[in-house]
């Protein structure tokens, strides 16, 4: 061990590319090597390559590639480079590879070789390399590949057995279907939806996909009023329980079932009844803080998770081992918007394996046709997110009413602050209806935290300008009149999750007769503190796209860096501007925006190798 340690403090190289976190993981793998039987003491080489699948971990991979072409290019884009591309020193890939898959004691004591086909057990050596007709493909930490293989296992099963539990109950498709136009008189009963209803009748787990504003949560909402009237006719109760990786996309998840739900006649003793631990993915399965372990068996007919494409795979593991096999799983989101901030990118593997009636093809809905917004923001999105630059600048060109794009900030400078003005009107009248549907209007959405155009750079042009005009106090912790978002979970347990706050809520100070206040969303169901009782926040003048997943604005003015840089990605901006329902304005040039669409989001795994093994092997 002393030996590890000694070759990074020697080594300007290591300590450039790599993080002490890093060291303390492969220091803990070669323990465990030691407590193995295993004499050895690391070489540089295999120093180097525990490091990297160390970092590739931190880095939220779900492994690292032993294919030399697919190593070669992970150590270019960020496990050996910074915004400038390759750093200095780069290992020869081939020797990265052969130190995971040559027959040595080190390899012996720390790595399991098994074909990604074959199940993962759950204990053994700390490493696992899989491989596909004796290749190897990946090495992961042993608790990723288990995680990994259980949600490609779930899927598989899915995929090759039909499941009768609803036709059961006298809930077959086409019970649904008939009951549909009752739920749901103007939803269009399109192929897709159809395919939903039928995925969701006759399988395990199902998928519903599409981008922003295609109506996949209304869908959602139709459905389960299917369910429901159904289930009253038949006089019985089905149980559902839904969440989503975030309270926040929970609670508007809630909002449009509520609004579906007010249309149908009701039941004191028939028809749906929701999980009363519905909301956060974490709050369902009792997680405790900081634990990636469920505590809770779910027993239910039918667990709806949506905006997966922000679920990572270590809560998808845990779903699919919750629920009872009885439960059909509804998996709700939009594979091109950003990724999990954690490991995995699992939605995105899920939808690419249906493409062109691939394995997944018969549990996968996509929804294509867009209602919530317009032809340019939809013409806008769908080019960016083909990385074709030429149709980005002919929608810009084409539809200049509701799609901007400026070189600086100068020209926004007066609407940024006559919304910023509302706000704090509102704020001041204590009118938290008219502050709620302000925050709706308008939001800046950054690409960067620090820096021109960032986050800190925003608030400040906004903070100062309102405090020069007389509007704004310096001096108050939470001005009055000030967008506040919440930086961390509220952990009450006398809330319902309806209720409590979350990571990325944004609410309004105001001044009411019962002291300053801070009132967040729903509309419907306001949820107020006192400004005292918000601990952990910051001011939101502006935010970053990563915390505006999930929610939708009137208008979206998308700030981005001036300088290249890795964040900004083909994700990242399709996100930003699908959050806009009306109006787009893109701070920066064709030039920022080309460098971006050619930056994809990505995560490192095996999951559409392992589950198309798993499926042609059933």
């Amino acid at each position: 061990m002393n030996e590890l340690r000694s070759q990074w403090k020697v080594s300007e190289t290591l300590r450039t590319v790599f993080s002490t976190s890093d060291l303390l993981v492969a220091e803990a793998l070669v323990r465990r090597a030691h407590e193995n039987g295993a004499s050895w003491q690391p070489s540089d080489i295999e120093v180097t390559a525990l490091l990297l699948l160390a970092k590739a971990t931190r880095l939220e991979h779900v492994a690292l590639p032993l294919k030399a072409d697919e190593l070669e290019g992970q150590l270019a884009r960020d496990l050996w480079s910074d915004d400038d591309g390759l750093l200095a020193g780069a290992p020869n890939v081939n020797e990265i590879i052969n130190v995971f898959v040559s027959k040595t004691e080190w390899s012996e004591a720390l790595c399991q070789t098994l074909d990604i086909g074959v199940d993962v057990p759950t204990s053994g050596q700390s490493l696992v390399v899989a491989t596909e007709d004796g290749t190897a493909q990946f090495v992961y930490l042993r608790r990723l590949a288990y995680a990994e293989d259980q949600v490609a296992l779930a899927l598989a099963n899915s995929i090759a057995s039909s499941s009768s539990v609803f036709a059961d109950r006298g809930l077959s498709n086409e019970v649904l279907t008939e009951q549909l136009p009752k739920s749901a008189p103007a939803l269009k009963i399109s192929e897709a939806v159809s395919q939903a209803v039928r995925n969701l009748a006759t399988r395990r787990i199902s998928v519903l996909t599409g981008g922003p504003g295609t109506g996949k949560t209304f869908t959602v909402a139709a459905i389960l009023g299917a369910l429901h009237l159904a289930s009253v006719e038949s006089e019985q109760i089905l149980k559902v329980a839904r969440c989503a990786p975030t309270s926040k996309a929970a609670v508007r998840m809630g909002e449009e079932i509520e609004r579906a739900f007010t249309q149908l006649p009701t039941s004191e003793n028939f028809g749906i009844t929701f999980d009363s631990r519905s909301g956060s993915v974490q709050r369902l399965l009792k997680m405790h803080q900081n634990s990636s372990t469920a505590n809770r068996e779910l027993d239910v007919d039918l667990l709806i998770v949506d905006e997966v494409s922000m679920l990572d795979l270590g809560l998808l593991e845990q779903l699919l081992g919750a629920v009872q096999p009885h439960t059909h799983v509804l998996l709700v989101g939009d594979p091109n918007q950003l990724i999990s901030v954690r490991v995995g990118a699992i939605l995105r593997d899920i939808v690419e394996l249906a493409e062109n009636a691939g394995p997944t093809s018969t549990i996968v809905t996509e929804l294509t046709i867009a209602h919530r917004f317009g032809a340019a923001i939809n013409e806008l999105a769908v080019a960016i997110n083909a990385g074709d630059i030429a149709a980005v600048k002919s929608a810009f060109d084409t539809h200049s009413e509701n799609l901007s794009l400026v070189a600086t900030a100068d020209s926004l400078n007066s609407r940024v602050l006559d919304w910023a003005k509302e706000l704090v009107a509102a704020g001041r009248e204590g009118d938290g209806v008219r502050g709620i549907a302000t925050l709706r209007k308008l939001s800046v959405l950054c690409g960067t935290r620090l820096g021109t155009g960032s986050v800190a750079w925003w608030t400040k042009k906004i903070q100062m300008a309102l405090v020069a005009d007389g509007l704004l106090s310096p001096d108050q912790r939470i001005p009055v009149g000030a967008p506040v978002m919440v930086t961390k979970n509220e952990l009450r347990a006398a809330f319902s999750d309806g209720d409590v706050l979350s990571n990325g809520d944004v609410g309004l100070a105001m001044a009411t007769e019962n002291g300053d206040e801070v009132v967040f969303g729903p509309a419907n169901r306001p949820r107020i503190r006192r400004s005292s009782e918000i601990e952990h926040f910051e001011l939101g003048w502006s935010l970053t796209i990563h915390k505006s997943q999930g929610s939708d604005y009137d208008e979206v003015i998308v700030s981005l860096p001036t300088k290249k840089s890795s964040f900004v990605s083909r994700e990242l901006l399709y996100t930003a501007v699908t959050r806009a329902k009306e109006k787009v304005t893109v701070i920066g040039s064709l030039d920022t925006i080309e460098e971006a669409i050619k930056i994809r989001a990505n995560r490192i795994g095996g999951l559409k190798l392992r589950l198309a093994k798993k499926v042609g092997s059933n």
